[in-house]
């Protein structure tokens, strides 16, 4: 697996595909196991989905960080890929489409997210959570990621602390770019950072973002 999936990996999403199916086939009770979901061995390449959704993945892990599609991304990019009716808990780093933006070796690769979307779903970190967003969890230590024109549409978004609409968090010494992002989604977390497009992040650009949905911030706190 290591030595097979690597920077010029590519996948192609061919068809719609029935993500409730498939997360039962990986674990009736716990559902879909996220690509890369190891920080030794996280997804390289690009996985492209053609246009097409999938409907119904699901991942009841609270124990687990990160949870999302992808979980560990380095340097990777995933586009054109669309996740409805999702449903997403996990204990942190819990994202629609990627769960951690990391990079190897302080190489600061730039994980790249272009043309998505999770709409209608759930998106949940456990208590004592962090770090859920829409569309990232996070963007680890001294990485970059970039978020073009991704949408976060009608999902419920909520952790203990550093939730946002399309990003939950950017931790220290880490860049963010987002741009043409947009967010209908209610965004809550229990005590602080909770924002429309961002929760928490420490250099950020941001341009052409919008964000509709409610947000309900520090509420216990």
């Amino acid at each position: 697996y290591k030595d097979k999936f690597t920077d010029n990996t590519y996948f192609l999403q061919l068809i719609d595909l029935n993500g409730r199916a498939i997360s039962k086939r990986v674990s009736s009770e716990y559902g879909w196991m996220p690509i890369g979901w190891q920080s030794t061995i996280p997804f390289r390449g690009t996985y492209d989905g053609g246009g097409h959704s999938i409907t119904g993945l699901w991942i009841n892990r609270e124990y687990m960080a990160p949870v999302a599609f992808v979980g560990f991304s380095d340097g990777a990019s995933v586009r054109n890929l669309s996740l409805k009716d999702a449903s997403l808990k996990g204990d942190l780093a819990v994202g629609g489409i990627v769960g951690v933006a990391t990079s190897s070796q302080g190489k600061r690769k730039i994980t790249y997210i272009d043309n998505c979307s999770v709409s209608d779903s759930r998106i949940a970190g456990a208590p004592d959570s962090y770090a859920v967003g829409g569309i990232l969890g996070i963007v680890d230590y001294e990485s970059q990621a970039l978020i073009h024109r991704c949408r976060s549409l009608r999902n419920t978004i909520s952790a203990h602390s550093q939730a946002g609409g399309v990003v939950g968090a950017g931790v220290r010494t880490s860049m963010l770019s987002a741009y043409n992002c947009e967010n209908s989604s209610d965004v809550s977390s229990e005590y602080n950072s909770c924002g429309g497009i961002v929760g928490m992040c420490d250099s950020l650009i941001a341009g052409g973002c919008v964000n509709r949905g409610f947000i309900n911030g520090a509420y216990k706190f």
